[in-house]
């Protein structure tokens, strides 16, 4: 079937007021879209008092929106499109919420190893588009401290299931560019969001392994190869099921010899940029990067590709001993042939 088309001026919902539902819901309401934001709890009480309020960490900008805030999704709620901004652990709610709603498109951006599978499962594939953000940050007090990803490291990625460029798609797209995202179309989300989480699993438990710190990584040797061994163990889980690393920038990381890699990766772990846009969700999202690290794991089983790195990381990241050290894991760090 035809994917839905957009109205010129969409009603939007978006699921969550976490750090990135509120950061997309604020700049489309600002924007001039009609929005409308699903919360629960305490945090729908702050929202209705005072809006939401995010400030952009490295501009130093503030912005505050006054969305519609609801609490339930009604069966005959009718929204031209639902942004699904929530982890990974949290989806089966929603997807019990949307399948018995009308609206005909809703945007995923959701961390997903696995394919569209329990998407398509819960709902008609045309009412499914696959995405994900290019923000990050940490919310206290009320206020969301966030930051855009640059276009060149991850702008918010969007595309149909099916690869095709539709008019919804160029639809979604103008709306969040319009909205200030840098935004781009990709006609493989299933390779992209494995390509994706090849890295940013491992990078999770890196960042755990070095006690939630960045800054910490970025100074140590030892676990910055380990982390980069791990990667490169990703994509060759990819490359033997076939998938080619999405966005092709990727193969970069193949080539560039792990010294010189392992010494730009320690400076941009050292930056204001990846605190805001990676250690936060990371410390906010342990639970989801422990599902993402089994999700990735069952590739790798299915690839018959071992990843002595990546299970070496995720024994660190989940460790209870105090003082654990990358030397003590059972696994050769000494320089290898090829582009290492």
């Amino acid at each position: 079937m035809e994917a839905p088309s957009l109205p010129a001026r969409p009603r939007l919902l978006v699921f969550g007021a976490g750090v990135l539902g509120s950061v997309y819901a604020t700049r489309l309401s600002l924007a001039g879209n009609d929005v409308t934001v699903l919360d629960r709890g305490e945090r729908v009480v702050e929202l209705r008092e005072r809006g939401l309020v995010v400030e952009d960490v490295l501009r130093g900008t503030r912005q505050r929106a006054h969305p519609t805030v609801i609490e339930v999704l009604r069966d005959d709620d009718r929204y031209d499109l639902a942004l699904v901004i929530v982890q990974k652990t949290q989806l089966d709610p929603v997807l019990a919420a949307v399948s018995s709603n009308s609206t005909p498109s809703l945007l995923f951006m959701v961390s997903n190893a696995l394919g569209p599978g329990q998407l398509t499962a819960a709902l008609a594939a045309e009412r499914v588009v696959s995405g994900f953000a290019g923000a990050g940050g940490l919310q206290a007090d009320g206020v969301v401290h966030y930051t855009l990803a640059p276009r060149l490291l991850q702008p918010t990625t969007i595309g149909e299931l099916d690869g095709r460029r539709t008019p919804r798609l160029e639809a979604i797209a103008r709306m969040l560019r319009a909205a200030g995202f840098p935004t781009a179309i990709s006609p493989n989300m299933d390779a992209w969001l494995k390509t994706h989480e090849a890295w940013i699993s491992p990078l999770a438990n890196a960042i755990y392994a070095a006690g939630g710190n960045a800054h910490a990584l970025a100074h140590d040797r030892q676990l910055i190869h380990l982390y980069l061994r791990a990667l490169r163990e990703g994509f060759a889980v990819l490359a033997a099921l076939g998938v080619p690393l999405t966005p092709p920038k990727f193969r970069l990381l193949q080539m560039v010899p792990e010294a010189l890699l392992a010494r730009a990766c320690a400076r941009l772990l050292d930056t204001r940029l990846v605190e805001i846009l990676a250690t936060g969700h990371a410390n906010a999202a342990r639970e989801e990067m422990t599902l993402l690290t089994k999700e990735f794991a069952q590739l790798a089983e299915a690839a018959a590709v071992a990843t002595p790195a990546m299970n070496a990381l995720s024994q660190l990241a989940n460790s209870d001993l105090d003082g654990v050290l990358v030397s003590e894991v059972e696994l050769d760090l000494r320089p290898v042939g090829g582009a290492r």
